[in-house]
């Protein structure tokens, strides 16, 4: 016998009833938040496939990254461009109206020449704070995505909310791998250390099964190919938006090309 809740005015409803009306509110104020709260307009009429480009670090200083913005939104895409805010990034991606730039607080960092054990203490807190900005213009405010395209490294905390985010909002993650996180702590620590061990085991769990790949050399590719992703392309420079399906769990070198604006100087201009 369901156990039954008595209102007032004589009536009752069973447990069971009231649980499937919370479901059905539930299901109906996420459908409604999703269009609406989260969106700029009924995802049925969207035209334009929405890309999350996530670097931490300078936009600005972040040529490769913003390269990939521009490529995306002329191919026809809406890029939501997510850093820190520092070095002004090019004209290119300041004035396309199809890149919005979502600035992230840079957080605190002990000063190098610091007692390294004040950086290992230190580091699980500045995690935490760009986690939680990450969840919220990621996860939150943003226009859903069809694909979050990520750089690597730094790889904590930025794999693990990117693979959670691409989860929960049903998109593809890209990764742009420009190094292994765990080697450059290798630098810092020593190979062997318990940190740069874990690091490794971090990378290697949630950096190998993105939608696909990209690498700026081809032993990063083999790298990568070890770790257990499929199949290697080599000596890519444009990849079309319309064709990205194929790429699915394959890794690209996809080597760093000069902007448009970059142009070789003449002579009289050299000496100049």
């Amino acid at each position: 016998m369901g156990l039954t809740l008595t209102w007032s005015d004589g009536g009752n409803l069973s447990l069971e009833g009231f649980a499937l009306v919370f479901v059905c509110l539930y299901v109906m104020i996420g459908r409604i938040a999703k269009m609406y709260a989260f969106d700029t307009g009924s995802p049925v009429l969207r035209t334009r496939p929405v890309v999350q480009v996530v670097v931490l670090g300078d936009i600005g200083r972040s040529p490769r990254m913003q390269y990939h913005a521009v490529s995306l939104a002329e191919a026809g895409c809406s890029v939501d461009f997510i850093g820190y805010k520092g070095t002004a990034p090019s004209n290119r991606v300041l004035t396309n109206r199809f890149i919005n730039l979502r600035y992230i607080r840079n957080p605190w960092s002990v000063p190098e020449g610091f007692p390294k054990v004040l950086y290992l203490l230190w580091a699980p807190f500045k995690a935490l704070f760009v986690s939680i900005q990450l969840l919220i213009y990621m996860g939150g405010i943003t226009v859903y995505p069809d694909f979050i395209f990520v750089q690597n490294p730094p790889s904590i905390p930025t794999l693990v909310v990117s693979k959670l985010v691409s989860y929960l909002r049903g998109a593809w993650l890209i990764i742009d791998w420009h190094n292994f996180g765990y080697s450059m702590l290798g630098q810092k620590f020593g190979p062997d250390h318990p940190v740069v061990k874990f690091s490794k085991w971090y990378e290697q769990t949630f950096g190998n099964k993105a939608y696909a790949h990209l690498t700026v050399t081809n032993k990063m590719a083999q790298e990568l190919h070890r770790w257990g992703v499929k199949m290697i392309i080599t000596s890519a420079n444009h990849i079309p938006v319309s064709s990205c399906a194929t790429y699915r769990g394959k890794v690209i070198t996809f080597y760093d090309k000069p902007q448009a604006h970059f142009a070789r100087l003449e002579v009289e201009q050299i000496h100049k």
